[in-house]
């Protein structure tokens, strides 16, 4: 019986050693188009009520994917407060650089941040947002009332 048994494992361990694929790279469960890095501005809230004293908005520029490279992004800004052809870096292996806007006390009205351009240090284009190309333009935008 002992006999029979070495020689069922023998064989179960030859079939699971055949069944994988020799060219397989192991687990490439993130391999595919879903992953391609992108880039997006976000704020922390998409309103909030007009300041009662001068403070800060941090607008968070946001890449989706870690990558081995710096990425710079190209924005403006308008609306209570302007900014035009800035550039913002996010470092390699990092995802998100962060931008303040200083906002007077008691203002109303919107900000506005257009991403115009991601690149990596390579000059490789990223896409604007998730589902964009590399040369719309994504607009995020937050209200003071």
């Amino acid at each position: 019986m002992k006999k029979y048994s070495v020689i069922y494992m023998a064989f179960f361990f030859v079939l699971i050693f055949t069944a994988c694929k020799k060219e397989s790279s192991g687990d490439n469960v993130l391999e595919g188009t879903f992953t391609v890095p992108y880039v997006d501005a976000v704020f922390d809230n998409s309103s909030i009520v007009a300041p009662p004293r001068d403070t800060t908005i941090d607008i968070h520029f946001v890449l989706k994917r870690a990558v081995n490279q710096n990425t710079t992004i190209s924005y403006s800004i308008s609306g209570i407060t302007t900014a035009a052809n800035q550039t913002i870096t996010i470092d390699r292996q990092e995802l998100e650089a962060v931008k303040s806007v200083s906002v007077p006390k008691g203002t109303q009205g919107q900000i506005i941040v257009t991403v115009t351009k991601a690149v990596f240090a390579d000059n490789t284009a990223l896409n604007l947002g998730y589902q964009g190309t590399t040369t719309d333009a994504i607009v995020s935008s937050m209200r003071l009332r």
